[in-house]
């Protein structure tokens, strides 16, 4: 399973979403908000079995789906 496939799964978990593209941003298409944010960051965290800086956590910079991807890329 790609890395895709898993930020797909952690996010249909979350906010029952299963139509998820990488270019899909989360509070417009996904209807995410600040607790859905930090529920799929948590989630994403057990799945990957890592651990996310504070540093790389700013809201303003993770609008996309594809930006959790990459945020995931960066620790693996």
């Amino acid at each position: 399973m790609d890395i895709f496939q898993k930020v797909k799964e952690v996010i249909c978990d979350t906010v029952g979403e299963e139509n998820v593209t990488p270019d899909q941003e989360l509070k417009a298409d996904l209807g995410f908000d600040s607790l859905s944010l930090v529920a799929v960051v948590v989630g994403l965290e057990e799945k990957f079995g890592i651990e996310f800086n504070e540093s790389d956590l700013d809201p303003s910079k993770i609008i996309h789906v594809g930006d959790l991807i990459e945020l995931v890329e960066k620790y693996i």
